[in-house]
């Protein structure tokens, strides 16, 4: 993936060549990788463990980081995969994997950057 999202190390990818990357993975899969503009809110309530969204956060000036996107905690909390390891966004989610992070909404929303890759049917796109 990394590969084909045209990664540079120290600067990373952008939402544009992750989004190209998983359309070429994915290019004969009945999910359609789709960039949309939507509020963190939305993101994270459009997203879930079977089909999760993938979200660019401000990570400092002038960087971004992309995290995935599980959903929301039945508290409302935004559940991500951080891959950064070390990190100080949100806390650990109770009994999940290393990397698995629950962030409050409002400190997501702060650091979110109004786009997300979301997986949809390409039959419904096609009806």
């Amino acid at each position: 993936m990394a590969a084909l999202a045209d990664v540079k190390q120290g600067v990373g990818s952008t939402m544009l060549r992750a989004l190209r990357a998983l359309r070429d993975m994915l290019v004969r899969s009945p999910l359609e990788p789709t960039l949309m503009v939507c509020t963190a809110a939305d993101a994270a309530r459009m997203a879930s463990i079977k089909r999760p969204v993938i979200v660019a956060l401000r990570s400092g000036p002038l960087r971004n980081h992309m995290v995935v996107v599980y959903g929301m905690s039945v508290d409302g909390d935004v559940i991500l995969a951080n891959p950064w390891r070390n990190t100080t966004l949100g806390a650990p989610a109770p009994g999940g994997p290393e990397g698995l992070r629950l962030v409050a909404l409002d400190e997501f929303a702060r650091l979110y950057q109004r786009q997300a890759i979301a997986f949809v049917n390409r039959a419904d796109r096609a009806a």
